[in-house]
């Protein structure tokens, strides 16, 4: 590191296998502009300067093309050196006729496959035609990967028939049919002259919902800066402010359309074509990291105690892909240093962390377990815990007093398997920003201590029990003190064992209604002074493995044998042990009851 710099900050993006996305290029969004560029007698010879021009001035990624003939694409490919192209003549699917030729930016797109079929009753039949169009029209599309950020998304590129109505209605929904099938739940963008304005049945047959995420929608109407430059995009070579809007850039729910606009610009101050470049600048809407926890820590003397909140299982949803909630786990990292090399496994390119070991891994009880085999990154899968319960909590007794140890709390989600390849597991963030060796700040899932011995006569806060209150139970529990920061003094606590019944005979027939056995299966803390809840686990909400479900006798119950921990509550922790399940016979306790029966 430059010793040169003051001020460092170190920020880690983490995702996947403590993962972080490195490149130089570290611009995530895509750039796209579709154009329709006439080659008849108004064809420019410097178009294809002007045309590198606006890729340039523009950062575009993509540019889809149409009507240009295989002379102008290689006149294109000479002086766009910073572009790959792909795409035939819908004639006869080789140089033959017009194109809808796709350009990318080679330099941070990997074109991963790419096709093109007509538009037809029979679209894998070269130079076919249907529905009374006046021409073959095509579609030319590209699977692609974002090398910033490894997104896949598709790009489909098209040119809409402009005689027949019904050409363009059945156009679209063969077009709509094929980007369900080939692009699955990944980003879609759908760009072209659709010869069609936006009251027209083939624009609403292309915004038509069908219930699921690949709806798509018009970038224009979704644009979170709005709209720039005019309404239409056909000038006719004459209108600078055109009305007439028939060129289109649709994406679905994938993608966040973060601007939109129509380029009404002349170079020379002439049209390059009769119609007006469209632009639009889009955001990944992929998985996101779950919802960042809080982390505090209390150095002890000879320990550090942890505890954190339970805002990422509550808030963590991927709502635009499947609305629901993959938050998975946890993992906390400890260093002596904030850039947490101590914990570093391995490096990956340039040095960049890829994996590191963790102190703590605690995961949601659901069979999601293991290295996952999906959403592999340098070859390494997301490590998902061995199904060991969620806790939220940690004691730290291996720290030396004295020195300082820097603590990252990760919240990650399951990630998608069922999306092809699936998209990997992803981590919080977090930062510590340091100037002169002072933390000046950092993130709420980070926690920097020093534990050191206490002093001479210092008095610790304790908790006292009053026994002469207890009513009824044999269970050996202990409550003690987790986070002194946190305690409330005096307060007064009521610790309730929740029991539950199982009838003893297995026939019902033979079973009398008040032959019961009794057992526990959960456990409430309460304030004394008003009764309201603190703290209640049970089947349904329980820390770590606390209670397990008998699937043979179809109850469920605290684990036996091993000394288990709650939650912490108020600074406070309430630990136990059980050997058995049931009530046991209190025979001392029995006798004769007064009173008329038959």
């Amino acid at each position: 590191m430059n010793q040169l710099h003051k001020k460092i900050t170190l920020i880690f993006l983490v995702f996947s296998i403590f993962y972080l996305i490195f490149s130089q290029d570290n611009d995530l969004n895509l750039r796209v502009i579709t154009y329709n560029i006439q080659t008849a007698s108004n064809y420019r010879d410097d178009t294809p300067q002007n045309i590198d021009t606006l890729l340039n001035d523009w950062g575009v990624d993509i540019l889809g093309t149409q009507e240009l003939h295989m002379e102008q694409v290689n006149a294109f490919d000479e002086e766009l050196t910073e572009y790959d192209w792909f795409g035939v003549a819908r004639l006869d699917g080789d140089t033959n006729g017009e194109t809808c030729v796709i350009f990318y930016n080679k330099n941070r797109l990997e074109l991963l496959d790419q096709s093109t079929f007509w538009l037809s009753t029979n679209p894998d039949k070269i130079g076919s035609r249907s529905w009374d169009a006046a021409f073959p029209r095509i579609v030319t599309w590209g699977k692609f990967r974002m090398k910033s950020n490894n997104a896949i998304f598709f790009a489909y590129n098209t040119h809409f028939d402009h005689y027949s109505s019904l050409a363009r209605e059945e156009s679209a929904k063969l077009l709509k049919k094929v980007i369900n099938e080939e692009a699955g739940f990944h980003p879609v963008l759908a760009i072209g002259d659709f010869n069609c304005r936006p009251d027209s049945t083939p624009y609403n047959f292309m915004l038509e919902h069908d219930d699921n995420i690949l709806n798509l929608h018009d970038s224009k109407l979704v644009s979170e800066q709005g709209a720039f430059g005019p309404e239409g995009t056909s000038n006719e070579f004459t209108i600078d402010n055109p009305t007439k809007r028939i060129d289109y850039i649709f994406v679905n729910s994938l993608f966040n359309v973060k601007n939109y606009g129509v380029i009404n610009e002349k170079p020379g101050g002439e049209f390059i074509s009769d119609h007006f470049p469209v632009y639009s600048e889009l955001e990944f809407n992929l998985s996101t990291e779950p919802v960042m926890p809080e982390l505090t820590a209390y150095a002890g003397d000879g320990k550090v105690t942890l505890n954190w909140d339970k805002m990422s299982e509550k808030t963590t949803y991927e709502e635009s892909i499947l609305d629901y909630n993959d938050f998975q786990g946890y993992k906390l990292y400890r260093s002596r240093d904030p850039e947490m090399s101590d914990a570093l496994i391995n490096p990956g390119l340039w040095y960049i962390p890829i994996m590191r070991q963790p102190e703590l891994v605690c995961d949601k009880i659901d069979g999601r377990k293991g290295h996952t085999n999906y959403g592999i990154v340098d070859g390494f899968g997301f490590y998902l815990g061995e199904d060991s319960g969620i806790q939220h909590f940690y004691i730290d007794d291996s720290v030396e007093n004295g020195e300082t140890y820097y603590y990252v709390l990760t919240a990650y989600d399951h990630g998608i398997d069922s999306i092809l390849h699936g998209y990997q597991p992803l981590e919080n963030s977090y930062s510590i920003e340091m100037d002169n060796g002072q933390i000046i700040s950092q993130t709420k899932n980070t926690a920097i201590v020093t534990p050191k011995k206490y002093e001479e006569n210092t008095t610790l806060p304790a908790v006292e029990f009053d026994t002469s209150k207890v009513t009824v139970g044999n269970f050996d529990f202990t409550i003690e003190v987790f986070d002194p920061n946190k305690i409330i003094p005096n307060k007064e606590y009521k610790l309730n064992f929740l029991a539950d019944t199982l009838p003893k005979h297995a026939v019902d027939f033979y079973q009398h209604p008040f032959d019961m056995l009794y057992l526990n299966n959960g456990f409430e803390i309460r304030s004394v002074s008003n009764d309201s809840l603190i703290l209640r686990e049970d089947k349904f909400n329980y820390t770590s493995n606390n209670i397990v479900y008998d699937r043979l006798e179809e109850y469920y119950h605290f684990r036996r044998g091993l000394l288990l921990y709650s939650d912490v509550f108020d600074g406070l922790q309430l630990s136990f042990q059980r050997e058995t399940n049931f009530a046991s016979f209190a025979s001392q306790k029995t006798g004769w009851i007064e009173g008329n029966a038959n």
